[in-house]
């Protein structure tokens, strides 16, 4: 775990519905799909920063943030994550 994390939702709980989103794109031949609404950035992330959140059929998730980097990293176990601007 990152140190001064604060996940709200467990890396394990986190790794499990984009695992079980990753068997759903797979099974429908999607190579992937991108959120970027806030309440599924959250339930995929755990975290309420604004961006969006590309999830491939397998891999790990890039979860581009528009705002606070750090808080990102805070709040998210994701280990892809990127700041942009517009």
């Amino acid at each position: 775990m990152k140190k001064d994390t604060v996940h709200i939702i467990p890396e394990k709980e986190i790794e499990k519905r984009i695992s079980f989103l990753q068997a759903k794109l797979s099974a429908c031949n999607l190579p992937g799909c991108l959120i970027q609404d806030k309440i599924n950035i959250f339930y995929y992330s755990g975290t309420m920063q604004n961006g969006a959140l590309f999830i491939p059929d397998s891999g790990d998730p890039v979860f581009f943030i528009r705002r606070s980097l750090e808080l990102g990293k805070q709040e998210s176990p994701l280990k892809n994550l990127i700041q942009f601007k517009r």
